[in-house]
């Protein structure tokens, strides 16, 4: 086995720093410019012309940019600042005969020694000290639709065989750019994209209450963890006019901005009721209709709404398609689900019949509201988090309402070893003090 040794070919070297270097950029203009800066390391060409045909007729072309090696660096250097992507060539004037027709006429790459060029319509006499031209094609879907034109000093300097590396490298520099371009105009979009479901996050939790109400007779934890998108989850006390409180938890279906402009829908309806029937069933028949009559198109909203009198501790509710709410008994007691008051999630049927149940909170017993994005949590296997992982976290706590969001919380990280969460998650724990 021989090496044969490539350090004393000028080329080589600095060939093998470009591509180190294209490996490191991120946008087409910086892969262009990165090749500006070390072209004339890794070949002899002294001007180089760039040359639109897309989209125009025979004979016609744009110049896109031209120049010496070293001004187009400098004027890529200066506009890196000013513009991420690269420049329409729609904007630019179409040019008609000159060199530049004569020798894109037809699609095949060419050699040309002994130039002459002088006057011309498109490059003036920039050309006029170069003495031969390599004219490399540039196709997309198998059409040329832009040339490289390549001018050296030397009047038989440019040669055939550099049209075997011309050609590849061409292209592909090419195509690379514009798959940069597109890279970082999606980098560009998701992040402007992020900046606006921020935005609408940050008014979609204004919604919530500001602060935990003091309702006679409970001691009341809350908890509202949101996914990486602004979604629809919802909660909120409702002070009625008999001293008795309104307690809603709502899940909009889907995430993202739509979610939460539903979401507000429903803050802005339940605070402008205008009935005075202040009892479950009718408000969310209420809520229904407004939702309806709003045409969501296949939007939903899962819904509890529970009226607390704190005389009597009773507790009359409806519940449209949300989990059951759960009810821990005492410090030590068990976990129970209160399947009743069963309707159809808000906003998918005209008519909307609730029914309405009633329980009353015992002392010391605490009732848990939670979304689904509790319960449909997974874990690595894809093994859901469900209800009995939630009893389960509730049986081993206090029944304190802040021992109840701290134990579904550490439950919660146990089972899916991550901080992250598909889905908002939602806590509200009320439970009855003893002698309420």
């Amino acid at each position: 086995m021989k090496f044969l040794d490539v350090s004393q070919n000028p080329f080589v070297l600095p060939a093998v720093d470009l591509q180190r270097e294209l490996s490191r950029v991120r946008t087409g203009d910086e892969s262009v410019q990165s090749v500006m800066s070390r072209i004339g390391e890794v070949s002899p060409v002294r001007y180089l012309v760039n040359v639109s045909v897309k989209g125009l007729a025979p004979g016609e072309y744009r110049v896109s940019e031209k120049g010496t090696i070293a001004s187009r660096f400098a004027g890529r250097s200066e506009q890196r600042a000013l513009r991420t992507f690269s420049a329409d060539p729609r904007a630019l004037p179409i040019r008609r005969g000159g060199f530049i027709a004569s020798v894109i006429a037809d699609e095949q790459p060419k050699v040309i020694h002994h130039l002459s060029i002088t006057g011309d319509p498109a490059l003036g006499d920039e050309v006029a000290a170069c003495g031969s031209c390599l004219v490399t094609p540039v196709f997309e879907d198998g059409q040329v639709t832009e040339w490289l034109l390549a001018f050296h000093a030397g009047a038989e300097e440019a040669q055939v065989e550099q049209l075997r590396i011309a050609i590849p490298n061409a292209n592909l520099l090419t195509r690379t750019a514009k798959q940069l371009d597109l890279i970082a105009q999606v980098r560009d979009l998701n992040a402007r994209l992020r900046r606006q479901l921020q935005e609408v996050a940050s008014v979609q939790q204004s919604l919530l209450p500001r602060e935990t109400p003091d309702i006679p007779g409970l001691k009341i934890a809350t908890s509202y963890l949101t996914s990486d998108e602004a979604g629809g989850d919802y909660y909120d006390f409702l002070r009625l006019p008999d001293g008795r409180w309104g307690v809603l938890i709502a899940d909009v279906s889907g995430h993202g901005a739509a979610a939460a402009t539903v979401m507000a829908m429903l803050h802005a309806i339940l605070h402008g009721y205008e009935s005075r029937a202040f009892e479950p069933a009718p408000i969310m028949e209420y809520a229904n209709r407004r939702l309806v009559g709003a045409r969501l198109e296949g939007t939903f909203i899962t819904a509890f709404l529970g009226i607390y009198d704190p005389v009597t501790g009773r507790v009359d509710y409806t519940r449209a398609g949300h989990h059951p709410p759960r009810v821990k008994r005492g410090a030590g007691g068990g976990v129970a689900a209160l399947e009743g008051g069963a309707a159809p999630p808000l906003g998918v049927f005209d008519a909307l019949e609730a029914e309405q149940a009633r329980f009353e909170i015992a002392p010391m017993d605490t009732v848990v509201l939670y979304t689904d994005g509790i319960t449909e949590a997974f874990s690595p296997d894809r093994r859901m988090f469900g209800e009995a992982g939630l009893d389960a976290a509730l049986i081993t706590c206090t029944g304190d309402p802040d021992c109840v969001v701290d134990s579904v919380h550490g439950a919660l990280y146990a089972h899916t070893h991550s901080r992250k969460r598909a889905d908002d998650q939602t806590i509200v724990a009320m439970r009855r003090l003893a002698g309420a």
